[in-house]
Parts: C-alpha cells; structure tokens; sequence
C-alpha cells in the first residue's frame, strides 16, 4: 500500500523479506512471505499536466506503474515541487476514504493503518528532492493517487522507482521470518529487514 518515511532509508535490497499481510493485498500475496532475490533502482520523472484550480487529476498505478508480473514487486517513493498540490491516496483506485469511523459502533483505533489514507500530502511532506511518500505495487494491485490545486500548477512527480525479483517463503524460514517481527512498519504489508 503506501507509508510516508519520518527519515530517509535504504531501499529494499537482496535478502530483505516482504509479508504481505492484511487486507490491502490480492491473492496470490495475501498472507504470504516473500524474499528479494535482486532489485534495480532508477529515477523518472512523471509529467501529468497543467492541473486547474479545484480540479482532480488521478493518476491510477495500473496504467503506468504496476508490475507485470506476480514475481515484480516496485517500491515507489514519490516527490513533489513547492506548489498548493495536495495528493491523496486512494485504494482500490478511485475510492477515497472520507469517513473517521466506519460506523457508530466502531472503537476508534490509532494504530489501523487505514486512517493513514485520511489526509492529504504536500511538497513538505515528501520533497522533490527527497521523496518520502512510498507506494508499493503488485501485478493486480492497483492503487491510485488524486491530486487537486487551488490555483494552475504544472503537476510533475519524481519518483524513486526500486524494482525488486521476488520468491515466496515457505516452511520454516516463513515461520522466522514471522516470529521474530523483525520488520519496518509499513501499511497493509510489512517489510522485514534480515
């Protein structure tokens, strides 16, 4: 899913283990260990447009930025210049969350990471010139973002794209991987650092 990173940090690398645990994730990663067998990093920078004042512009991952194939796993980290652009996250793509609580009879809990997906975030939260925004993506897992302006701004996000091989964990090495929480906190999926 996404997380916003309070300082910088490595990105995934060889060896490294990702548990796709929670709801956020497709089968076949629901549930499941995955080991980085290689990874490639490059830069690009993504031209969208002219965005208008009180205008959305979503941009859906499944056009541009989803893996092909179900052993690609990319970890995204998004910038963005000064400018009033705000960019929400949305999952399933297109679908916002807008409410605080799910129902009258829900237990307002700090730690569900679906309230992370509530608010927006600006160039100071994620900087062009160090992106702190992550995005993770997967054959079949399409998130989106939507960005609204209130006044004309030429929408250009740099991206930090870290494309990574991955191999399923089974046994007993998914058992240690899962014991030993051994793991950043991250949304919808955690990633083990060995």
């Amino acid at each position: 899913m996404m997380r916003l990173l309070v300082k910088p940090e490595p990105f995934l690398s060889e060896g490294r283990y990702i548990y796709f645990k929670g709801k956020g994730w497709t089968e076949p990663f629901r549930e499941k260990v995955f080991r980085v067998v290689s990874h490639y990093t490059t830069k690009r920078d993504h031209y969208i447009g002219i965005l208008p004042p009180s205008y959305k512009k979503e941009l859906t991952f499944k056009e541009t930025f989803e893996p092909l194939n179900e052993d690609t796993f990319y970890q995204i980290r998004v910038g963005l210049k000064p400018s009033t652009i705000r960019m929400y996250f949305a999952f399933p793509a297109g679908q916002l969350r807008g409410r605080l609580e799910r129902s009258p009879y829900d237990v307002v809990n700090p730690e569900d990471t679906d309230l992370t997906f509530l608010g927006f975030f600006e160039w100071r939260d994620t900087p062009w010139h160090e992106p702190k925004f992550e995005i993770y993506s997967v054959k079949n897992h399409t998130p989106s973002l939507q960005f609204y302006a209130d006044d004309y701004e030429k929408l250009v996000l740099h991206m930090l794209i870290n494309m990574c091989k991955i191999e399923e964990v089974t046994g007993d090495e998914k058992s240690k991987v899962i014991i030993e929480k051994k793991y950043l906190p991250v949304y919808s999926a955690e990633v083990f650092p060995w």
